[in-house]
């Protein structure tokens, strides 16, 4: 599980993940709408927030693949930078189900 029992209750598990879930989205959205032609600071900087915040939730693909985006910023191409934001989209869709999954569980365990 993500966090102990100990450390925090199942309401603060849910809205730490409620707003790393949210966040995520946002940063997705951004990374969308920004051009390696012209933003590739912004692109390195919002690389690098996503493979920390995707690191603490141990969304190891997410955080691999934001890894190689922020690494590859300054020389990305159009068609790679596209295809990179694809496949972090993709690996996030696929870890916040199984997140979500293994909350739910956790909780219904614990009220047990």
């Amino acid at each position: 599980m993500l966090f102990r029992s100990e450390e925090i209750d199942a309401d603060g598990v849910r809205m730490t993940l409620d707003v790393f879930l949210a966040e995520t989205e946002q940063r997705l959205e951004v990374l969308r709408k920004l051009s390696p032609a012209t933003d590739r600071k912004r692109i390195r900087d919002e690389a690098h927030t996503l493979k920390g915040a995707s690191g603490t939730f141990a969304l190891r693909q997410v955080q691999e693949l934001s890894k190689t985006l922020e690494q590859a910023a300054e020389e990305v191409t159009p068609e790679a930078y596209t295809d990179l934001v694809d496949r972090i989209e993709a690996s996030f869709a696929v870890a916040r189900i199984e997140v979500e999954a293994a909350l739910a569980s956790a909780i219904s365990a614990g009220a047990k």
